[in-house]
C-alpha cells in the first residue's frame, strides 16, 4: 500500500511543466513519420486498398501524436536513441498496435511509452519494462487500464506537504477521470489483466485502504479510521470517492508488475507528473 519504498510525493496543488522553444532532435520529426510508414508498409503487405487507407490513416494519427509528445518532452529526453534497434523495434510494436486497433489500441498510452523509452534517465532494467509495456498495452482495453491507474494511484501516490484533508482532492480530482470507468469489470476482466501481465490477482483477506491512508497522513492525528472515513467523506470528498471505487471494486486482490506500473504510470502522466525512474529501477 502507500508504505511502498518506492512511492512517489505529488506536491499539493503541483503541475506540470512543458518545454516550449526550438528542440533539437537526434532524428528529425519527418524521419520519425516515416519510420513509422515504413513499418506500417512491411507489417502490412498484403492489406485490401480499404483496409490499408484505414491503417494508414492509423498510424498517421498515432505519428502525429507521438511528435507532440516528443516536443512536450524535450527537455527530458534523448532523441539520439531513435537511432537504437531496440527503440525501432519498440516503436515498430506500437505502429503496428495502432494499426491494426486504432484508438483502441490506446495510442496516447502507447505515446507516452515511446516517448519514456528515449527518456534521458535510462537504465536496462526500465528500457526492457518501457519495451515489454507497449506489447502488453494493446491487449488492453481502456478499463483495463482505468483498472491500473486506480490501483497504482492509491497504492503508490501520497500527497506530501498537506496541511489539511482538502489537499489531498488536488491529485485525485486530477486522476478521477482516468480511474472512473473501471467500476463493476467482472472477474474475468481481471484475470485477463494478469494473464496479459499487467497484474497479479490473487483473492485474499482484504487490506484496508484507509486505515493505509490513515498511516500515511499521520500529521492528521485521526485516532481511529472510523472517524478518518468520516473527515474525508466531508472535508477530501474526491480522493475519498476514490479510495471507495478501490474498496467496492476488491482492489486490494491486485498487484501491479513493473509493466503494469509503467503503464499506469503512462496514462497518469497525463495529469500529474510522476518520474518514471523512482519505480522502474
Amino acid at each position: 500500500m502507500f508504505g511502498e519504498k518506492q512511492n512517489q510525493t505529488v506536491e499539493s496543488g503541483a503541475v506540470a511543466i512543458q518545454a516550449t522553444g526550438n528542440v533539437s532532435m537526434g532524428m528529425s520529426f519527418t524521419e520519425v513519420r516515416e519510420l513509422c510508414q515504413l513499418f506500417l508498409e512491411h507489417n502490412f503487405p498484403a492489406l485490401r486498398a480499404e483496409a490499408k487507407a484505414v491503417a494508414e490513416e492509423y498510424v498517421q494519427q498515432f505519428s502525429a501524436k507521438l511528435e507532440k509528445r516528443i516536443i512536450d518532452a524535450a527537455t527530458h529526453i534523448d532523441p539520439l536513441k531513435f537511432r537504437e534497434p531496440d527503440v525501432q523495434a519498440c516503436l515498430n510494436d506500437a505502429v503496428l498496435a495502432s494499426a491494426r486497433r486504432g484508438d483502441a489500441a490506446n495510442p496516447d498510452v502507447l505515446c507516452t511509452l515511446v516517448t519514456e523509452r528515449i527518456s534521458a534517465k535510462a537504465s536496462p532494467f526500465k528500457d526492457i519494462v518501457l519495451s515489454e509495456a507497449v506489447l502488453v498495452v494493446p491487449k488492453l482495453t481502456a478499463q483495463h487500464i482505468s483498472l491500473l491507474c486506480l490501483t497504482f494511484y492509491v497504492q503508490s501516490i501520497s500527497v506530501i506537504g498537506a496541511t489539511r484533508l482538502a489537499d489531498l482532492d488536488v491529485s485525485a480530482q486530477a486522476v478521477k477521470p482516468l480511474v472512473a470507468s473501471c467500476a463493476g469489470l467482472s472477474l474475468a476482466q481481471k484475470q485477463h489483466v494478469q494473464y496479459a501481465g499487467a497484474c497479479s490477482y490473487l483473492n485474499i483477506s482484504m487490506t484496508d485502504p484507509y486505515e493505509s491512508a490513515r498511516n500515511i497522513y499521520k500529521q492528521f492525528e485521526y485516532a481511529d479510521v472510523e472517524t478518518f472515513k468520516t473527515a474525508l467523506r466531508a472535508e477530501a470528498p474526491i480522493y475519498f470517492e476514490i479510495l471507495e471505487l478501490y474498496t467496492q471494486n476488491q482492489i486490494w486482490c491486485i498487484t501491479l508488475t513493473s509493466v503494469g506500473q509503467a503503464i499506469a504510470m503512462a496514462s497518469i502522466s497525463s495529469c500529474l507528473p510522476l518520474d518514471f525512474s523512482i519505480w522502474l529501477q
